[in-house]
């Protein structure tokens, strides 16, 4: 169980770095909450949509590391936390940069046996 959760994980950022929002959004339960940076809450698909598809950085992403921390759950829900880096071009200069963080994901098993992302939480570590 754990590794098909971690193998969907690898999937839903693969889908970041080959941009492909559209696909990484039926990933998430219809009324997953995403809670950004910034303290930003983002409630169900729409919201999401609005987020990964309008969201200039998702279109910079060159690659993803993703290294577990923690994995832990049942066979209806199971919790995810990763560290993350996110690679990405800067527009202007064109120089690769990373974002190193932190996530938290809620896996749910729905009605039909697939698995969907119900809560996410993200945190940067930037300094300031």
């Amino acid at each position: 169980l754990y590794n098909q959760i971690r193998d969907l994980e690898k999937r839903v950022e693969k889908m970041f770095v080959d941009h492909k929002p559209a696909e990484a959004i039926g990933q998430y339960a219809d009324d997953a909450v995403l809670m950004a940076n910034g303290g930003q809450i983002y409630l169900g698909k729409a919201a999401l949509r609005t987020l990964f598809e309008q969201n200039g950085d998702h279109n910079r992403v060159q690659d993803i590391e993703l290294k577990f921390a923690h994995v832990e759950g049942n066979d209806q829900i199971v919790y995810v936390v990763t560290w993350c880096g996110w690679k990405l071009k800067n527009p202007v200069s064109g120089m690769d940069y990373t974002i190193p963080g932190k996530s938290l994901r809620v896996w749910h098993r729905q009605g039909d046996g697939s698995w969907k992302i119900a809560f996410e939480l993200n945190n940067m570590d930037l300094s300031l």
